[in-house]
């Protein structure tokens, strides 16, 4: 018993012993190295040294990119080597392995451990880093002027605030982002509108800007459409702008009252062209024909004439006040569709020459006739631009000896007009010219019977050899 308990004594001893060694043994190992269950930065430290843990903290920052996410979204990058980037954390690592004494590692057990975020020591060629940051797209686009200029100038699109004061980019908020990114865990950086600075305006240009923003909203913003038809006519800046002076001191022309002079010639001249373009009625015409060829017609019956006196009245009433709508000018005479083209696509056209009648409907040709025109040369069909004036079933034609009746009778000028003829015992070719009309366009029954039921009093009529 004795025995055993001597032995017992010795086991006990030595496993203090073996434990007071151990302990002492660690505490020596960490004297020079983190304490168990050290984190820094996200790096396990424990036993390493201040050397150790710098170099692996320099590693994951000192050769890692920098990507640059500018405001319209590309992407740009800055490496550590360009801009000769060092980074070191060793004084922060020497102050916490201070603080840590080797002799209390044990208190990190239980799951208990030091975990420490800090923040390097660096360096960079700060020229180097000005290059790349100055080659930065959003610092190149915004760039910092030495003079800035406001005024109202005129161009194509009439008159237009001409500004060159700009946002330029905050070069200490930018320097700041970067390289605090550089040691940061974010590897990407967005740079927004919040680094870009804008220039306070001087009370000159203010001056400028109240001026065009006034006039622009009273004047040159376009608010009156002129309604032609095919074409929606906008009186727009561009136009706006002929009808009012910018004076040599940079503001627009005012009386003596304070309000903007408006140029009357310049409004009527306006107005005036204007409608002489839409104004087609008894004006020499060039038409088009179905074999693609030019023909100049110079007896012109059909056609569009506006109402200058009216119109003229009106439009310049619309711009000194301001009116803001569409407006439908009054005609003297009205096409059968309104526009610069006022034939449009519906239509009838006859080639005398050819002796054929073509209806145009939409476009497209819904009747290809064979017609017989007046006689030549007393009676000859008159080249011309007409329209069908009147319609009529079972009318009857009246001339000197004759008396014609007839199931259609749609007039296009005066006396002459398309309709049946059921003495004509052949229509096409040259048959006119010996049995020849006297002047209308002669056309078989079923012909004529469908260009009546298919069409209205207005449509336009093209007469041509």
């Amino acid at each position: 018993m004795k025995k055993f308990a001597s032995v017992l004594s010795g086991i006990i001893l030595f496993l203090v012993a073996l434990m007071v060694s151990v302990y002492f043994l660690l505490a020596e190992y960490y004297k020079n190295g983190f304490s168990f269950n050290t984190w820094i930065n996200g790096v396990y430290c424990t036993g390493k040294t201040v050397s150790e843990i710098n170099d692996e903290l320099k590693g994951r920052y000192e050769t890692r990119s920098i990507e640059i996410i500018n405001p319209d979204g590309s992407v740009e990058y800055i490496l550590p080597d360009e801009i000769n980037y060092r980074i070191d954390f060793t004084e922060y690592l020497e102050s916490i392995l201070k603080s840590q004494n080797p002799y209390k590692w044990y208190e990190n057990f239980n799951n208990k451990s030091i975990n420490v975020d800090i923040t390097p020591s660096f360096s960079y060629d700060e020229y180097a880093l000005t290059e790349v940051l100055n080659n930065l797209s959003i610092v190149k686009n915004n760039k910092m002027k030495d003079n800035y200029e406001v005024e109202i100038r005129k161009g194509p699109e009439g008159f237009y605030l001409y500004d060159s004061y700009s946002p330029y980019i905050n070069s200490k908020m930018l320097l700041d982002t970067v390289t605090q990114g550089l040691y940061s865990d974010s590897d990407s950086i967005s740079l927004t509108d919040e680094y870009l600075i804008n220039p306070d305006y001087s009370i000159s240009d203010q001056r400028i800007i109240d001026e065009w923003n006034t006039v622009f909203d009273e004047f040159l913003k376009p608010r009156l459409t002129l309604d032609m038809g095919a074409e929606q006519i906008l009186i727009n800046t561009a136009i706006l702008s002929e009808f009012i002076e910018l004076g040599d001191d940079g503001y627009f022309v005012r009386d003596e009252e304070g309000k903007l002079v408006v140029l009357e010639e310049e409004v009527l001249s306006y107005i005036e062209d204007l409608m002489d373009s839409y104004d087609t009625y008894g004006k020499d015409r060039l038409f088009t024909t179905v074999k693609g060829e030019e023909k100049l017609i110079t007896n012109v019956y059909y056609g569009t004439l506006l109402n200058h006196k009216v119109e003229s009245k009106y439009f310049l009433e619309a711009i000194k006040t301001g009116v803001s709508e569409v407006h439908t000018p009054e005609y003297i005479k009205k096409g059968y569709v309104r526009g610069l083209d006022d034939i449009g696509n519906t239509y009838i056209e006859v080639d005398m020459g050819e002796q054929v009648l073509y209806y145009f409907q939409d476009g497209v040709i819904n009747l290809n006739c064979d017609i017989v025109s007046g006689k030549p040369p007393v009676y000859s069909t008159p080249q011309m631009i007409c329209f069908v004036y009147n319609k009529k079933k079972n009318a009857i034609l009246r001339g000197p000896g004759y008396a014609s009746p007839v199931d259609y009778w749609m007039a296009v000028y005066g006396g002459i007009g398309l309709h049946d003829a059921s003495w004509q015992k052949a229509f096409g070719g040259d048959r006119y010219i010996r049995y020849g009309s006297h002047g209308c366009i002669n056309m078989k029954l079923r012909d004529v019977e469908y260009l009546y039921d298919t069409t209205e009093v207005g449509i336009p009529v093209i007469l041509y050899y």
